[in-house]
């Protein structure tokens, strides 16, 4: 799914729950699209945690940005991970090269290069997975997503 130009207002919506009711405080319907967005870019900013920008040269520095833009994902992600070096930002920067992505016939950089350098930088997958307690309510999502329903 590509979220660079995805509007996530028009995913927000207000939807009463199945009684019909929207609760003390009004209710919001989150579409899967929606939810799948937030997901993905969850995953990535987890993965990017990890990766100190600070210690990356130029080229492993886009070579995220090109792989964030090949995924779909926002700009913005980019640019907030970017941040994380004072020395170096420059805003806008981050804005003007990601329009750049795309545009020529190399070797096209992937969500596998930043699973990459998270890993040599001390991510494990391990890391991401949730353990369920004993008392944990799973609901119907969770559980078609672990594989786990019959």
């Amino acid at each position: 799914m590509m979220y660079n130009d995805i509007n996530f207002e028009t995913y927000l919506k207000n939807y009463p729950d199945k009684e019909g009711f929207f609760g003390k405080y009004g209710g919001c319907y989150v579409s899967p699209e929606l939810k799948q967005a937030m997901m993905e870019i969850s995953e990535a900013r987890e993965l990017l945690r990890h990766i100190p920008c600070g210690q990356l040269n130029y080229q492993e520095w886009t070579n995220v940005g090109a792989a964030l833009h090949h995924e779909g994902l926002p700009c913005s992600l980019w640019d907030e991970w970017s941040a994380s070096d004072p020395y170096r930002y420059h805003p806008g920067e981050c804005e003007k090269k990601w329009k750049t992505f795309g545009r020529y016939g190399g070797t096209e950089v992937t969500m596998g290069s930043i699973y990459h350098m998270a890993q040599e930088h001390g991510w494990s997958p391990i890391d991401s997975i949730h353990v369920y307690g004993w008392d944990d309510m799973i609901t119907a999502d969770e559980e078609k997503s672990t594989g786990w329903h019959h």
